[in-house]
C-alpha cells in the first residue's frame, strides 16, 4: 500500500523511480499515468486536479501521457503486424491511416525496431516488443514517458542498451519529461534524480540541488 506520496515532475526532466519487487512501484506509475485512481489524495496535471478536469480535457491529458507496461497488451489488434499496432493510437484520435503508418514507420525507426514492424506480435521476442512498444507510445507525441521496468526480463547487454535508448529519446526532445523505474539503481543512470520506495509505501524524494552561479572567466563578478 502506498502512503503519503508526493512528488512533481518538470518539463524536461528524466527522473527515475527505484523500488524493489511489490514495492508499489507499478501502481504509483499506473496512478501517474491516470490508469488507476488513487483512494485518497489529488492527482494534478499542469497544476490543476486531474479529478476536476472536465471530460474533453482529461481524455486530451491521458494522450500526452505515454504509459509503457512491463506486459504489453497487443490484443487491440491480434494477428495484425507491428505498424498497424503502433499507429493505432493516432487512428482512433483521427489521423488518416496512411499518415498514420508513415509515423509509426518512423517511431520503429527511432527506436532501432523497423525489421519488426511486418510481424505479428506472437511471432516476436520480448526485446523487440519492449521497443516496440516504445514506439507505440512515441508515435503519439507525449509530453510525458512513463516506462515500468524497461527490459526487466532481458539479459544484462539488452536492458543496457534500452537504457541507452531511453536517454536518447529524452535528449532529442527536449519537452518531454521522463519517468522510469526499475528494481536496479544502475538501471537508472542518467536520471536527473532518482526517488526510492521504502517497500512499506513510502517514497523518498531527494532535494534538487540549488543552482549554483560560476563567473566566467575566472574571478569576473557574477552576473
Amino acid at each position: 500500500m502506498l502512503d503519503a506520496i508526493s512528488f512533481e515532475l518538470a518539463p524536461g526532466e528524466r527522473v527515475g523511480l527505484r523500488g524493489a519487487r511489490r514495492s508499489g512501484k507499478t501502481t504509483l506509475l499506473r496512478i501517474a499515468a491516470g490508469l488507476e485512481d488513487a483512494d485518497a489524495g489529488v492527482v494534478r496535471w499542469r497544476g490543476r486536479p486531474v479529478e476536476a478536469l472536465p471530460r474533453r480535457e482529461r481524455t486530451r491529458r491521458l494522450r500526452e501521457i505515454a504509459f509503457v507496461a512491463q506486459t504489453q497488451d497487443w490484443r487491440a489488434a491480434p494477428g495484425k503486424p507491428m505498424l498497424d499496432h503502433i499507429a493505432l493510437p493516432l487512428v482512433i484520435a483521427g489521423t488518416p491511416v496512411v499518415a498514420a503508418l508513415a509515423r509509426a514507420r518512423e517511431a520503429a525507426e527511432q527506436v532501432s525496431a523497423e525489421a519488426f514492424v511486418d510481424a505479428a506480435p506472437h511471432e516476436l521476442p520480448p526485446d523487440a516488443l519492449t521497443r516496440l512498444a516504445l514506439a507505440r507510445a512515441l508515435v503519439r507525441e507525449p509530453r510525458l514517458l512513463i516506462v515500468d521496468d524497461p527490459g526487466g526480463g532481458s539479459g544484462a547487454g539488452e536492458q543496457q542498451a534500452l537504457q541507452t535508448l531511453l536517454r536518447s529519446l529524452a535528449h532529442d526532445r527536449r519537452e518531454l519529461t521522463l519517468l522510469v523505474s526499475s528494481r536496479e539503481a544502475s538501471a537508472l543512470r542518467g536520471s536527473d534524480w532518482i526517488m526510492s520506495l521504502d517497500g512499506r509505501g513510502g517514497l523518498r524524494v531527494p532535494e534538487r540541488p540549488a543552482a549554483q552561479i560560476v563567473p566566467f572567466p575566472s574571478g569576473a563578478p557574477a552576473p
